[in-house]
Formats: C-alpha cells, structure tokens, sequence
C-alpha cells in the first residue's frame, strides 16, 4: 500500500557561480543540518548554516583551486566533528578541511 507524499514548496538559495555538488552535515556543531555546494565557475565553495526551522542563512563564500568538483562531510579523522572534504579532478586533488 503507497501512501501520499507531499513536500513544501520550492525554496531557491543564492550560492556561487555554477553550483555543481552539494553536501549536507552539521559543520559547526549546533545539531543543525548545514549546505555545502562546490561552484565549478567560481572556484570557490559556499556554506549556508541551517538555521533550525528548514531554512537556512545566507551563503558564505571560499575561494577553491580551480575547479571544484565533489564535496562531502563526515567525521573523516574519528574526533567527533564533522570535517569537509572535496575533489578537483582536473588537477588530480583532494582538499579536506578537518573540524
């Protein structure tokens, strides 16, 4: 048996130039889910810090190597804090920011 599934609406986010990827995890600790998206034309990275009601704060922007491609977010290094890691495939890099 299905049930119905509805969603709210649509909710837009300004971000940097070409978003390509998206992560999700608590970034600063707060028990809050946070946004992390790579924007490939920007080379830069943006965090929007979930503010608790499903929104979100603005986005904050970090300059990247070229190229930002892949992000995830997890307790990479077992510390108990979510740490940041991403790829760049262009010039074969891994970049991890520990938290």
């Amino acid at each position: 048996m299905m049930g119905i599934v509805s969603f709210s609406p649509t909710t837009n986010f300004n971000v940097g130039s070409g978003p390509l990827f998206l992560a999700a995890g608590d970034l600063n600790g707060d028990r809050r889910t946070d946004l992390v998206t790579t924007n490939n034309n920007g080379n830069s990275l943006s965090v929007l810090l979930g503010i608790g009601n499903g929104s979100f704060s603005s986005a904050s922007s970090f300059d990247t190597e070229p190229f930002p491609f892949a992000v995830a977010i997890g307790d990479f290094n077992d510390d108990g804090r979510s740490d940041e890691c991403g790829g760049e495939p262009r010039l074969q890099r891994r970049l991890c920011a520990v938290g």
